[in-house]
């Protein structure tokens, strides 16, 4: 399933390839954006950094002791040993209370992400790109899930893609771990090929309506809820992804994916982000009337826009 990029000789840094970027701007045809080119090569893919240049693990237990979640917080895979059950458990939305943007964060955590995105563009994609201005810090302990998306055979249904939340096509998702992570515990993930599959189907029950698509999260559960054979496919196509501290996971955005019932016994600490090629950016921009005063898009609630869901700068401008 994942396309790896060799680690060099001497750290852990990328050989320098570099990935074409292909001039396909999202149209309102919703089968032509489920089968474009992909942003991401191999569709999902892991690349490798240096740990010691990007300073992740340390901020982020410097968050749990300048909260007072814990005192002890390293290893961070045995944090749930060391933190209230209640402060475990997930509240309905799927997120414990340990959870945070990095806009909430301390300044030398938002530094350490920017320096790792600008990272990213340059010597891995060798493009520029718009960035996620907040992602979050999420923390993923091996307690039970609620039940907002769980089917009536008692499976967990959190699969999902971004686009279904009216993320754009030419996103390039990216799920940093900052934890050794395997099995249940690990981000569990579809095959492109499955994904594109199990996504034309669902959009074919829409009539290929792509504004009903781009809120649609609620109507994708539901339809594996009551299509058993469909939900057999599914889970049958998605696996949990062995991934270590030093690893991102960059996936097309129409890639299934989602949390499992974490039953391995290690808490996973993680960061999801989401880029978007500069030109892309622009070119989409640019189809807005010229008297719209904001898009016709928002992510998250937010605005897509620089200063808004997305960062200001630009990686290659940080």
């Amino acid at each position: 399933m994942l396309t790896n990029q060799k680690k060099s000789q001497s750290n852990l840094e990328l050989q320098q390839t570099k990935f074409k970027l292909v001039d396909n701007i999202e149209t309102e045809n919703l089968k032509n954006a489920l089968h474009r080119d992909s942003f991401v090569p191999g569709n999902i893919t892991k690349i490798y950094y240096d740990i010691s240049a990007f300073d992740l693990r340390s901020e982020a237990a410097s968050y749990l002791i300048n909260h007072g979640f814990c005192s002890q917080p390293l290893p961070l895979e045995s944090l749930h040993l060391r933190v209230p059950m209640a402060e475990q458990l997930p509240s309905k939305n799927g997120m414990s209370a340990l959870t945070t943007e990095l806009a909430d964060l301390h300044q030398p955590f938002i530094a350490a992400y920017h320096k790792l995105v600008k990272y990213i563009a340059q010597e891995v994609l060798g493009f520029d790109v718009v960035f996620e201005s907040s992602p979050p810090l999420r923390f993923h302990f091996p307690v039970p899930l609620p039940d907002r998306f769980k089917s009536s055979r008692g499976n967990h249904l959190t699969h999902h893609t971004d686009t279904l939340f009216g993320d754009y096509f030419e996103q390039i998702n990216c799920w940093l771990p900052l934890t050794d992570c395997y099995g249940s515990s690990g981000l569990q993930m579809t095959s492109f090929l499955e994904s594109i599959l199990i996504l034309d189907k669902f959009a074919e029950t829409l009539g290929y309506d792509f504004a009903a698509f781009r809120n649609s999260r609620q109507q994708f559960f539901d339809l594996f809820n009551t299509d058993e054979a469909l939900q057999d496919i599914l889970l049958q196509n998605c696996t949990g992804i062995n991934s270590k501290f030093g690893e991102v996971i960059m996936f097309d955005p129409r890639v299934i994916h989602g949390t499992a019932e974490n039953i391995e016994g290690i808490t996973r600490v993680s960061i999801d982000f989401r880029l978007l090629p500069l030109n892309a950016y622009n070119a989409i921009i640019k189809s807005f009337p010229a008297d719209s005063t904001l898009p016709y898009l928002t992510i998250e609630g937010e605005p897509a826009v620089r200063g808004c869901f997305y960062h200001e700068k630009s990686a290659f401008e940080l």
